[in-house]
């Protein structure tokens, strides 16, 4: 073997330079196309199976991750219109009530002060010149406000106590009636003390 590189050598030498030259660089190409074959196919295996990785995973990311982040964003604008209009009604539904509380200079009070509110409430009656039937529950065997009831000639026809701030709030939506009548029945019920839909229709009387 060592005979045989060690005459191939002696040829070599003894060739022109550009005919070794020529040899050496086919044996180069040779190297090389061999190297590709070995190597180079597995990177570009090794290339294919990353690229197909990465557009499994981009593919995944538009079916989920991003329809996701769209329902998110979808469900917190929605809910974003509906707080935006919560607040809306809250705030129309405030100066409604505030309108109405200005209109008549009624002051209102925490339940504590229930009562002030039904002597404004009935001074207020008084000043417009109009008769009130006061109807209440019979919890407390009492009459309710004397004093005022002789200025304002005010009618009661029952006995008892005023309590629950909410309930007394359902006159305000009696303004109008108050404005434009000369007798109207208001009726309070303990019991619905905490009901207010600002409606004194239950209570028979017609807005």
């Amino acid at each position: 073997m060592n005979n045989q590189l060690e005459l191939l050598e002696s040829q070599l030498d003894e060739m022109p330079t550009a005919k070794r030259l020529g040899i050496y660089g086919v044996i180069i190409i040779a190297l090389v196309f061999m190297s590709w074959n070995i190597f180079g196919e597995t990177l570009y295996e090794t290339i294919v199976t990353k690229e197909r990785a990465i557009n499994s995973l981009e593919h995944k990311l538009r079916q989920g991750g991003v329809a996701s982040l769209q329902r998110a964003i979808t469900k917190s604008r929605s809910d974003a219109l509906q707080l935006e209009d919560d607040l809306t009604n809250l705030h129309f539904k405030n100066q409604f009530l505030r309108t109405k509380l200005e209109s008549v200079g009624f002051i209102m009070y925490d339940q504590k002060g229930a009562a002030q509110i039904l002597e404004d409430i009935l001074r207020q009656s008084l000043k417009h010149g109009i008769a009130i039937d006061v109807i209440t529950s019979k919890k407390h065997d009492r009459p309710y406000m004397p004093h005022i009831h002789e200025k304002a000639q005010i009618h009661v026809t029952g006995k008892g106590s005023f309590g629950g701030i909410v309930a007394l709030m359902q006159y305000i939506d009696a303004l109008n009636v108050l404005m434009r009548t000369t007798h109207v029945a208001i009726g309070i019920d303990e019991n619905n003390a905490t009901y207010c839909d600002f409606n004194l229709s239950h209570y028979g009387v017609e807005l």
